[in-house]
């Protein structure tokens, strides 16, 4: 039986400078408020046509000037989040059948850790909780996983997001908490992404790939969104980057919805 053992982590805490995550003693910090101008510059497809988008985004707008997003809130404990999300489900959809612990832990993951079994089994990350308010109102969470897949013998690292659960409050749904959630998500894997490609080993291929088995429409959009976001931080990273010698694919999707 092969015994893990704990290697130095690829990412440090440079490889983030000048991006909005960094890396800390506490893993992942990520924070940032998603308003008019982010909708608008980032929002690639929810809806069938740009009068459809203009027309969901001009809503939004009316109905708040952001929504805060935040990773592993050091304010909200794990347990005390989902206590609130589980009461609110209890009392307003009763018969839901989701499953909040798919996306919600006891506690929070705080430690980007690697872990190397052998050449062939080399992973580092952290798991996030993404948790979105508006004002000190509760109204979503995404939970999020991030690991490294190192490949020394194929020089490939494949950055591994799984997309565990995308849920919102049932009180504020159908206001557009899921689009704020979604491109805060794409923010935070862009970074990771950046960090990866500054720190990767000359010559080497990186491959971005999502795993998501979300069972609604508003799990599909989620899903294309962080996708989208991703390959066009992998575009930007072709013809902006300078580290010519790494590679940088396409998104790999692999989702059940």
């Amino acid at each position: 039986m092969s015994q893990s053992s704990k290697v130095s982590s690829l990412l440090k805490p440079k490889h983030f400078d000048g991006l909005d995550t960094s890396l800390t003693d506490q893993g992942l910090r990520f924070s940032t408020r998603i308003g008019p101008t982010e909708r608008q510059d980032e929002i690639f497809e929810i809806a069938d046509g740009d009068y459809e988008v203009e027309n969901k985004l001009e809503e939004i707008q009316h109905l708040r000037p952001y929504t805060k997003v935040t990773a592993n809130p050091r304010r909200l404990s794990a347990r005390s989040l989902l206590k609130a999300f589980r009461d609110a489900q209890e009392r307003l959809f009763p018969d839901e059948s989701i499953s909040l612990t798919h996306g919600l832990p006891d506690k929070y993951e705080l430690r980007w850790d690697r872990q190397r079994k052998s050449a062939s089994d080399d992973v580092e990350g952290q798991s996030i909780v993404l948790v979105a308010m508006h004002g000190d109102d509760l109204v979503g969470f995404a939970g999020l996983g991030i690991r490294l897949l190192h490949d020394a013998e194929r020089k490939q690292i494949d950055i591994y997001h799984s997309l565990n659960l995308v849920y919102v409050h049932p009180a504020h749904r159908g206001q557009g908490f899921g689009i704020d959630l979604s491109i805060a998500c794409g923010y935070l894997c862009r970074d990771v992404f950046s960090a990866t490609y500054r720190a990767a080993p000359a010559g080497y291929t990186i491959v971005p790939v999502i795993k998501a088995d979300l069972e609604s429409k508003g799990g599909e959009r989620f899903t294309q969104q962080v996708s989208d976001a991703l390959d066009f931080q992998a575009d930007m990273l072709r013809m902006d980057g300078k580290r010519k010698s790494i590679t940088v694919e396409s998104t790999c999707l692999d989702a059940g919805y």
